[in-house]
């Protein structure tokens, strides 16, 4: 309830986004991390302000901001948003493998039916060295690939 009042202040009145957004300079990294996640939960999809700065925070030095970041987006970005489906599967390299599932998860969310760079970025990662990876990235796969056109992967 109170995140839907927020919401609708947003709307009548665009400091109120600023406010918020002024924290992701905050000196602490769980501020960053908490206005990362309101910001995701009181902007309309699509906001190409908040997508930029959320898109700004995907890299930050702090494991959890960067992670809020990346989950913030699915939320955030509109459904097929090329810089941002972009942005996401450059993180499919990432040296932490939490940034790598977390990203997996997003392209979900934000890739379209048949996106060929997330589709890609996918098929890599169900070869990651790190074995929770892989039915992250089959089930990331399964939401990208229309299923009419037979099995992705042997079994």
């Amino acid at each position: 309830f109170a995140l839907e009042q927020l919401a609708a202040l947003v709307e009548e009145d665009t400091s109120v986004l600023e406010g918020v957004i002024g924290h992701l300079e905050s000196k602490s990294a769980k501020t960053r991390e908490t206005a990362v996640w309101a910001i995701s939960r009181i902007v309309v999809k699509g906001n190409t302000d908040a997508v930029s700065r959320i898109l700004t925070r995907i890299e930050h030095t702090v494991p959890q901001v960067r992670l809020s970041a990346l989950a913030a987006l699915s939320q955030v970005a509109h459904k097929g948003d090329r810089e941002t489906v972009a942005a996401i599967v450059k993180r499919l390299s990432h040296a932490d493998w939490q940034v790598r599932e977390v990203a997996a998860d997003a392209l979900a969310q934000i890739s379209g039916l048949g996106d060929g760079v997330a589709i890609e970025g996918l098929i890599g990662l169900m070869c990651d060295k790190d074995w929770r990876l892989r039915p992250v990235a089959i089930e990331a796969l399964e939401t990208l690939v229309d299923r009419s056109v037979g099995a992705l992967v042997p079994l």
